[in-house]
């Protein structure tokens, strides 16, 4: 949970860690925004999600693994960098092949 004040043009919520996760973050106005894999087609198994002029408020991040059943460990990361992005997870990373 974290709560944001001030003023950003966008900030950015990220997630590494080292089983393929998800991300899902619930807004102050009340939305859910989730979101699996950051790049498409499974290049980075890794999520994030950018706000883009980010309301003030309560924000609460909920990260799990895509797997049912399986635990990840990793860090959650919250900037205002959002040219910043998770290192990448790949599929063979998970399983062990690189």
């Amino acid at each position: 949970v974290f709560h944001w004040t001030g003023e950003a043009e966008a900030i950015e919520v990220l997630a590494e860690g080292d089983h393929d996760s998800s991300l899902l973050v619930y807004t102050p106005s009340g939305d859910y925004i989730c979101n699996d894999d950051t790049l498409p087609g499974g290049d980075n198994l890794n999520p994030s999600l950018v706000f883009e002029t980010p309301e003030e408020g309560r924000y609460v991040i909920y990260v799990g693994s895509y797997e049912p059943g399986e635990a990840t460990n990793g860090t959650v990361t919250i900037t205002e960098n959002i040219e910043m992005v998770p290192i990448t997870l790949t599929a063979d990373e998970i399983a062990g092949e690189e």
